[in-house]
């Protein structure tokens, strides 16, 4: 059979069966079907649950929506993000590689490439939009739902407003990077903290149940790591990396952001030493952060029981190897000492 011109609408239309694409290019995997496609993990951004809708659209041909993210597009898009090629500029090589996934250009399908992309450089949103957002954020204890959402895991929306540990997305218009977390929820804010203790970024989360919708999100197309949620005490740790004279000796590590206001807001602000207490997300904890902490510290981790929660606990027990690390989660705690 002669080489077909590689038209891309006619690319488009030979990629229309979203498992065997999805297998193809590499992203079936952990993902969920549903009606007419399946749910995947998103390739624009980093998650562990699948928010990512692709199936056939209205015209005939693969569509795809995060609706994490609110990012999307056709079959390009995705091959595009997978190839880490610009859908416009590099237009061609994607129609291009798109056609040898089809088998177009007469040869056998390539084989799948690695499930997911290399992690995007680490790369931050404006800082002055950052500054100009979280100063406009409201307070907890002024949002009626966020305060009874919050008091049905223990946490006192008080303790969070007076200790500022969490603020809510604030009327009017938003960076482009967050202006879906209107839409979807994500109103309950996070100050995430470079490892000098600037405020860097910040985290949405959602306190809703159930749906396919991520409970926490970071700005969209910009990195995560190297970045924490923080009290004043882990604030001012990781600005001085040193002991303050209200400094317990003691470093909390949660993970997630429910977990982070548990044990951020359970010491009030009248008591006399307390806790660095630190909120971490996927990804986000490196060396520069632990080498922030002091020798001699005791972090007590607290992780969920389960496979993941033991793996994100590893990796920070093995970056802190001069300090006594302790290892928590709800069935049973063991106590890694100093290495």
């Amino acid at each position: 059979m002669g080489r077909l011109t590689l038209d891309a609408d006619r690319v488009k239309r030979h990629l229309v069966e979203p498992w065997q694409v999805l297998s193809a290019i590499g992203l079936a995997d952990g993902a969920k079907r549903q009606a007419g496609g399946a749910v995947i993990c998103c390739p624009w951004h980093a998650e562990r649950n699948p928010s990512c809708s692709v199936r056939i659209g209205a015209n005939g041909t693969l569509a795809a929506h995060c609706f994490g993210c609110g990012q999307g597009g056709d079959v390009f898009s995705l091959v595009a993000t997978v190839r880490g090629l610009n859908e416009r500029s590099d237009f061609a090589r994607v129609v291009a590689e798109a056609a040898r996934i089809a088998g177009l250009d007469g040869a056998a399908p390539l084989p799948p490439p690695p499930r997911r992309p290399l992690p995007p450089p680490r790369i931050l949103p404006p800082p002055v939009e950052v500054e100009a957002l979280y100063a406009r954020c409201g307070k907890v204890a002024d949002d009626r739902e966020l305060c009874a959402q919050l008091r049905t895991r223990r946490i006192d929306p008080a303790a969070v407003t007076d200790l500022d540990l969490a603020r809510v997305l604030p009327p009017g218009a938003l960076p482009a990077w967050c202006a879906y977390w209107r839409r979807s929820g994500h109103r309950l804010i996070f100050g995430r903290y470079d490892s000098r203790g600037n405020l860097a970024s910040i985290h949405g989360r959602t306190l809703g149940m159930g749906g396919t919708i991520p409970k926490g999100v970071g700005p969209t197309g910009f990195a995560g790591s190297g970045m924490v949620m923080a009290d004043a005490a882990g604030r001012d740790l990781l600005a001085t990396a040193s002991a303050s004279p209200w400094w317990s000796g003691e470093v909390h590590i949660a993970e997630g952001a429910t977990d982070f206001l548990t044990l951020a807001s359970r010491w009030g602000d009248s008591a006399e030493h307390v806790p660095a207490t630190f909120g971490i997300t996927a990804g986000a904890w490196n060396q520069e952060l632990a080498d922030r902490i002091p020798g001699g510290a005791v972090v007590r981790i607290l992780t969920d029981p389960d496979e993941a929660g033991e793996r994100y606990a590893a990796q920070i027990v093995a970056t802190i190897g001069h300090c006594r690390v302790c290892v928590a989660t709800m069935k049973k705690e063991a106590d890694h000492g100093a290495v």
